[in-house]
């Protein structure tokens, strides 16, 4: 990209405690801005969720022997949903991840241009 500074390789041996401290956090903090809003989005559905279900429970007077009965179709409605918020913030954060600045670093992909090891073509 026109006005950036050009890519060089660092090699991770290389790298002192305070640059090693100064990727984490910065990995950590600016990460958060994806993990924290889908957490809060998985407890407050959840909660509603439950509060729906505890409040059509209660209205139709079931036992809570039936509500035992069915919490494994709980269960996986609850572990779908949280599958699709991880797989969704995965996929945002890889795509974001080549932009992330951390201080002098960022993540760079990069071609490999070396020819595969085990002998067969590439993409076969």
């Amino acid at each position: 990209m026109p006005g950036e500074a050009p890519l060089v390789e660092v090699d991770v041996a290389n790298l002192t405690r305070a640059e090693w401290t100064t990727i984490v956090w910065g990995v950590l903090w600016r990460g958060s801005r994806y993990t924290i809003p889908p957490l809060v989005a998985i407890v407050v559905t959840v909660a509603v969720f439950g509060l729906v279900v505890v409040a059509i429970w209660l209205s139709i007077g079931l036992s809570p022997e039936t509500f035992e009965r069915y919490e494994p179709v709980f269960e996986v409605i609850g572990d779908l949903l949280s599958a699709a918020i991880g797989v969704y913030v995965f996929a945002r954060s890889l795509r974001t991840l080549p932009k992330l600045q951390l201080g002098a670093y960022r993540f760079a992909l990069v071609r490999s241009a070396a020819p595969p090891s085990n002998g067969q073509a590439s993409g076969h």
